[in-house]
């Protein structure tokens, strides 16, 4: 029996028209039908209802779904559950595939003789060889921040870093039947160099060892890449300089933040289990395991952790072999008192910020319903950091990170003299740099219990709240407790001011150079 009308029956999908893939309404639907509140205007009725009272067909699918603020609902009505519709949408793995694909046009494909050409700077010194998912130098986010961090100290090192990435991105691994022609684009000291096969890659590595040049590989995120070709530079590079990142949840499931159908966290369970047979990415997994652990079975890497839980989650769920497992985090906090204590700010809203890219999973669905909600206009002002181009009531303010300011983030949050920062992510999260962001700028966290090394970190650092869900979230947004931490966080940030040590991240490992 089905749980909601199907929008199938009707002539046009007014879902998609009037609504977003979030349920919020879309730009020009909130000027013509919802008042800035976002309650009906006075003609929506008219337009919606039939004069007898009954809701017209076409509009019914979204009438009758889980409502928002301010929008009527049909008595009676069984209302359908937002993940649904994400359901209904999502594709199956290989599906996925095929919509990431796209037509390769790098602009040089560089033979194995023009990469030994470009790597001249490197011979009889030292490599840096990083394997990632994406174009550090370019892309925004967290693990590109590790990568322009690390650049920067293996050139000050005396080193040279070369990053490779997928020249084609993929959501999954590359396939078995590459047979080494899985294209690659490199990148020495932050500048591209053009792109190459990864067997005229491993090629080159090791003409360079025979050279007598020192090479140490960081793997820092497979997406994309085939481990079976990554796993050929052992070959030339002892184990004891190879390092494997757990960014996220990749080594062990194709869903990087080993979530069910992109939807509930799963906690990697036997491949076998009946949660892996109802999941998009559970007969992938199969593979995927079994690839990953001949990867590991050949390198033997060290790896390193950026928090305690999530190594401890690493080791309950997987075998692979390692030399060891470490914890390294990307970023320590100590909070030092003034010498002349600043005056604390007085202004009577409280400012309430999400930071960085505006996903489902990183929780910025919550915060935009947050900021549309009437309820707390006058008592937030609701502020978003990010580059993204985004439609919500909050202001934006553009942060870019850059070689030259990879703190660009916890300066604009001081800046702005932010009070609080929601951080509510649907998966448990490895280490969470925003976190930390907002922590060194002078803001206090606001987190789910499912948030991992967030909700570790609040915890350790009594600097927020930790909340079970979004009811337990409006409730304390609604209090007076909300507006008492905003005065807690306040008075610290005229009373002290935060230092934030960087960690060496691969190189406290790896070491120096020759």
């Amino acid at each position: 029996m089905p749980i909601s009308p199907r929008v199938e029956d009707f002539k046009l999908n007014w879902n998609t028209v009037f609504f977003r893939s979030d349920f919020e309404p879309r730009f020009l639907v909130r000027l013509l039908i919802f008042r800035r509140s976002r309650t009906p205007r006075r003609y929506f009725k008219k337009l919606v209802y039939k004069k007898n009272g009954n809701i017209r067909p076409a509009f019914r699918p979204w009438v009758t779904r889980t409502p928002l603020h301010g929008l009527p609902v049909l008595d009676g009505a069984v209302v359908q559950h937002p993940h649904v519709e994400f359901l209904n949408r999502l594709l199956p793995l290989p599906e996925q595939v095929e919509a990431w694909k796209r037509s390769i046009a790098p602009t040089q494909v560089l033979a194995k003789e023009e990469v030994l050409r470009l790597l001249r700077p490197a011979l009889h010194g030292w490599l840096i060889l990083s394997v990632s998912h994406d174009n550090y130098t370019k892309v925004p986010g967290g693990v590109q921040i590790c990568l322009l961090r690390e650049e920067r100290m293996a050139r000050d090192a005396g080193g040279h870093y070369l990053n490779i990435h997928p020249a084609q991105p993929l959501p999954c691994l590359a396939p078995e039947s590459d047979n080494g022609d899985t294209p690659v684009v490199l990148i020495l000291d932050g500048n591209v160099l053009g792109s190459c096969s990864i067997s005229d890659l491993v090629g080159a590595i090791g003409d360079m060892t025979r050279l007598d040049t020192k090479v140490s590989l960081i793997i820092h995120q497979l997406l994309g890449h085939n481990p079976e070709q990554i796993a050929q530079l052992g070959k030339y590079i002892d184990s004891k300089d190879i390092v494997v990142w757990l960014h996220d949840y990749f080594m062990i499931c194709p869903s990087v933040r080993l979530q069910r159908n992109d939807l509930a966290f799963c906690g990697a369970p036997d491949v076998a289990s009946n949660a892996c047979g109802i999941c998009v990415y559970g007969e992938e997994r199969v593979h995927h395991l079994r690839r990953m652990k001949k990867f590991f079975a050949t390198l033997a890497p060290t790896v390193i952790s950026p928090s305690t839980f999530t190594q401890d989650l690493w080791v309950s769920r997987t075998s692979f072999r390692t030399t060891k497992i470490l914890t390294v985090p990307h970023v320590s906090l100590a909070w030092e008192k003034r010498h002349d204590t600043l005056e604390s700010n007085k202004a009577p809203r409280i400012r309430l910020a999400f930071l960085g890219t505006p996903a489902r999973y990183k929780g910025w669905f919550v915060f935009d319903r947050l900021s549309r909600d009437p309820r707390f206009q006058d008592k937030f002002d609701f502020v978003v950091f990010t580059t993204s181009k985004i439609r919500s009531e909050a202001r934006k303010v553009d942060v870019q990170i850059s070689h030259e300011m990879t703190d660009a983030m916890a300066r604009a949050i001081k800046a702005e003299q932010i009070d609080l920062v929601l951080h509510w992510p649907e998966w448990p999260e490895t280490f969470a740099l925003t976190a930390y962001e907002a922590l060194e700028g002078g803001a206090w966290l606001i987190t789910n219990e499912s948030s991992g090394n967030v909700a570790s970190t609040v915890e350790r650092l009594k600097r927020g709240i930790i909340l079970t869900d979004e009811d337990a979230l409006t409730a304390f947004l609604s209090s007076d407790a909300s507006h008492q931490m905003a005065e807690m966080a306040r008075a610290e940030r005229a009373a002290f001011t935060v230092t934030a040590a960087k960690s060496r991240l691969s190189l406290s490992v790896l070491g120096g150079g020759k």
